[in-house]
């Protein structure tokens, strides 16, 4: 299976945290233990505890374990602390990984620099606030970076502070920070031996963003004379590499690299996604033969098994019903990738053993889809109903595609037994397609009961899964005003937000190289056609995150050959989509007359009929119910 649902880039948070008291035995000391003991917790599902830290640079995420407690609403945790860290952010998480409270404690630690705590804090909180709950503004950076640097100088020559304080000053509009700062790059400029490698990169990227030619062209020529083989050469000979057209120039370029840099924890991933567009080229080209060679050649096991797993979809057909273009390849490929992914591998920085492990079975999951649709299409159906069972339980029977494929098969088996009991945990969780439902009402009319009988079963199944969408669709109610905006869709007509006042507006977040949005597209057209002679619903349709040239025309073109009666603006420079605060696509809110977002639903899951149901139910809470705060 290729994967159609686009996760956040960074473990989705909550702001509003809750109120709890969090209360530290002692002073947290580097390489020693503390007790924390924190009260009044709601439990609402299940929740776990992950610590934040550096070390030196690294962002270091660690599981904390919770110790057994009395009460119900207190959380007793020991958390040991690294020998290295000035200061640690400890949060409570929610099964979904959203952050629900947390506190954070400086570290007493003698063999740290002065206000390396401050400084670990601020780096954290402007690097990765979302990931731990923080939020930190630009002059407050800067306030506590100025008094980092009182306190040490030499923190301006560490390269992350240098790029925190850079950022923070330029955002912030400060023209004397900036003008200090430039200061500071001149000096690097003057005296280059006594800075680091990282630092005159550093030099050399913010001269070139504050457009001093020459100051940038005298850094550049000591970081070339020195450091020849720098981060920034590595880009330029990237750049080259990407510019690149034919597959025999983009090898060469590419060995070039690797023998001119060799392969470096750095540049590890650059040449991953050179070989990735080598295999791109190679499969256009439809030498599968060469797609298998290269994959191999892919250094991270993770990254290697979703390019294997992505191809051997490609040549699987997609679906039980198209034609494979190369069974054998493909079988090799996908079996690669559940071998792949059951390795240890790196687990991405922000990530926890524990986060991490749902993230790897899910994508194990698809995995095993693929296989079992390469296996059934060879017709060893045992083996593939083995891994789609995998397959659908690993993904609790979500994905309403894997579960008509887990469906078919049992049925090509003879699985009578099993089929009646798995499509009917389908229909009431409300994952049962249209196939799904064929095959089902097949067999209560052929095997088990008369027809009119089906449909009064059908209903009472069909009611059940309403109720339990329902329950999932109020949890998911919130009450927060829409950002104001005005954009022009194709025909350049200004649209904004404002001109719907008084109408449900369905605003739906895509691009025309989204999968999973163009996969969505069918059941949104059923939605808008649904919604064609309500006057109090909208539809707008927001192209965002487009590459390349001719945005609208490629984007036109789409919409049209499709026929698809969609309301398209274009948000070209990227803004709307940040103003909402989208990490993923494709992302659609429902605002309600009150011009207030209602709900929020991110990405897609391949049933139409659920998308739709989902809006529908939406769109009736939000006309029933506007103005209403849930917490």
């Amino acid at each position: 299976m290729k994967k159609i649902f686009f996760l956040a880039v960074a473990a989705l948070t909550s702001f509003s945290l809750a109120a709890q008291t969090w209360t530290w035995d002692r002073e947290p000391e580097a390489g020693q233990n503390v007790m924390i003991t924190i009260t009044e917790v709601p439990k609402s599902g299940p929740l776990h505890v992950v610590s934040y830290c550096f070390d030196g640079t690294d962002l270091i995420a660690g599981d904390v374990g919770m110790l057994p407690s009395d009460d119900p609403s207190q959380i007793n945790l020991a958390l040991a602390l690294h020998k290295n860290i000035s200061w640690v952010r400890v949060v409570i998480k929610d099964e979904s990984n959203r952050v629900k409270s947390g506190d954070e404690k400086f570290v007493k630690n003698p063999n740290a620099q002065p206000k390396a705590g401050l400084v670990e804090s601020t780096i954290g909180a402007s690097g990765y606030g979302r990931l731990m709950a923080m939020e930190i503004e630009n002059e407050q950076t800067i306030k506590n970076l100025d008094e980092a640097i009182t306190a040490y100088p030499g923190w301006l020559d560490n390269p992350d502070v240098f790029q925190s304080y850079y950022m923070a000053a330029k955002r912030a509009g400060d023209e004397d920070k900036l003008d200090m700062l430039k200061g500071h790059v001149e000096k690097i400029a003057d005296k280059p031996n006594k800075a680091s490698e990282e630092m005159i990169v550093q030099a050399v990227r913010v001269a070139k963003d504050m457009e001093d030619g020459a100051l940038g062209e005298s850094l550049r020529k000591s970081l070339d004379k020195k450091y020849p083989k720098s981060a920034i050469h590595q880009e330029e000979d990237f750049m080259a590499f990407r510019n690149a057209t034919d597959v025999a120039q983009m090898i060469k370029l590419r060995d070039a690299f690797k023998s001119k840099y060799g392969i470096t924890d750095d540049n590890r991933r650059m040449v991953d996604q050179m070989t990735g567009m080598i295999v791109q080229k190679y499969a256009e080209a439809e030498d599968w033969a060469m797609v298998s060679t290269y994959t191999n050649q892919v250094a991270d096991p993770m990254t290697r098994a979703g390019m294997c797993n992505q191809y051997a979809w490609q040549l699987s057909g997609e679906s039980i019903e198209a034609e494979a273009p190369n069974l054998i390849i493909a079988e090799t490929l996908s079996a690669a990738s559940l071998a792949l992914i059951d390795q240890e591998a790196t687990i991405p920085t922000g990530y926890t053993k524990k986060e991490w492990a749902p993230i790897t079975e899910r994508s194990k999951a698809a995995y095993a889809d693929t296989y079992a649709l390469i296996l059934y299409k060879q017709g060893k159906y045992e083996e593939a109903i083995t891994h789609q069972s995998f397959a659908v339980m690993n993904d609790d029977f979500e994905s309403g595609d894997m579960n008509e494929r887990y469906v078919v098969y049992l049925e090509k088996a003879g699985h009578t037994k099993d089929l009646e009991k798995i499509m009917d945990k389908m229909i009431v969780k409300g994952k049962a397609t249209a196939k799904v439902k064929e095959i089902h009402k097949k067999y209560w009319t052929e095997t088990a009961t008369p027809d009119q009988l089906y449909a009064q079963y059908a209903q009472k199944l069909a009611d059940e899964a309403k109720a339990l969408l329902r329950d999932k669709v109020e949890e998911m109610w919130i009450d927060m005003e829409a950002p104001a905006f005005t954009l022009r869709d194709l025909a350049g007509n200004e649209v904004s937000l404002s001109d719907y006042k008084g109408k449900s507006i369905v605003v739906d977040f895509w691009a025309t190289w989204c999968g999973p949005c163009k996969a969505s597209f069918p059941g949104m057209k059923m939605a808008v056609e649904h919604y064609a002679s309500d006057q109090n619903v909208v539809f707008l349709f927001v192209d965002t995150w487009e590459n390349g040239d001719d945005v609208e025309g490629k984007v036109s073109d789409f919409i049209d050959s499709n026929k698809y009666p969609f309301h398209v603006l274009m948000d070209s420079e990227n803004k709307v989509v940040a103003d909402f605060g989208v990490s993923g696509i494709p992302t659609k809110f429902i605002i309600g007359p009150d011009q207030k977002i209602h709900f929020k639903a991110v990405g897609y899951n391949g049933n139409n009929d659920e998308l739709v149901e989902e809006l529908k139910m939406m769109i009736e809470m939000v006309q029933a119910h506007s103005g209403m705060v849930r917490s």
